[in-house]
């Protein structure tokens, strides 16, 4: 296994233990930590290949916390499950590639740990590459950088969120709904003031003319979709071509 970086979250006693020992054993870069504002932190830090949550263990672990996960990054997520295993559903339909209950073998571990990093090489060029790019905008996730025209458009990080949200999505209509519990969480359903504010905000720093959008488009009584473009086309549609 080349060297990689694992972050444990919820990790603690034998698994931790474990968990350090067979990924160090393997060659790999491990993180450990106990609670979900550190690993969510260290996600943007390490940028890790693989993630590892113990719910057995920590119990506040709920599965908010893997859509969290899923908002920002795509890489391999292995659940920690208690013994009876129960509550699967929910984590798999979150975003988790694997749940594992105990007891469990560290060589059971492995053996998901290998084949999912293994899965995940085939798509790692594309993942490194831009998002998005038609030759007037370009989006790289990688780098958290937008091009415009070629010069470089400073987002905040929700505005980011957003905009990847509806790329992620695009020429497919986003309810308010969806947009808001996919960008702003649980219990945010009814703020669609933030959706047109932050929409609004995204016009004014990638739109040519931002009262005519021609890419973040208004669906009437819905939401909003972003209309994408082959590469070059963008330019010939402002042409007028």
């Amino acid at each position: 296994m080349n060297r990689k970086t694992i972050l444990a979250i919820g990790t603690e006693g034998l698994i931790c233990s474990a968990v350090e020992k067979l990924f160090r054993v393997t060659g790999a870069n491990v993180s450990l930590v106990h609670d979900e504002i550190d690993g969510m932190r260290e996600i943007y830090l390490l940028r890790p290949d693989l993630i590892i949550i113990d719910i057995d263990v920590s119990r506040k672990l709920g599965v908010n916390v893997l859509r969290k996960i899923r908002r920002n990054t795509v890489v391999p997520v292995i659940v920690i499950m208690s013994s009876n295993g129960r509550g699967q559903l929910p984590w798999i339909e979150a975003g988790a590639d694997a749940c594992l209950s105990m007891p469990f073998s560290i060589d059971d571990l492995l053996a998901y740990v290998v084949a999912l990093l293994n899965s995940s090489i085939m798509q790692s060029d594309r993942q490194q590459s831009a998002l998005y790019d038609d030759g007037h905008l370009l989006i790289d996730t990688m780098t958290y950088q937008i091009i415009v025209g070629g010069s470089a458009v400073k987002l905040t990080p929700l505005e980011f969120k957003l905009l990847v949200y509806l790329v992620n999505n695009a020429q497919e209509p986003c309810s308010y709904r969806q947009i808001l519990e996919n960008v702003w969480g649980d219990g945010q359903q009814n703020h669609r003031e933030y959706v047109h504010t932050f929409i609004w905000q995204l016009r004014q720093k990638l739109e040519r003319n931002p009262q005519e959008s021609d890419y973040i488009e208004s669906v009437h009584g819905i939401g909003y979709r972003f209309r994408s473009y082959h590469y070059g086309a963008f330019e010939r549609v402002g042409n007028g071509q």
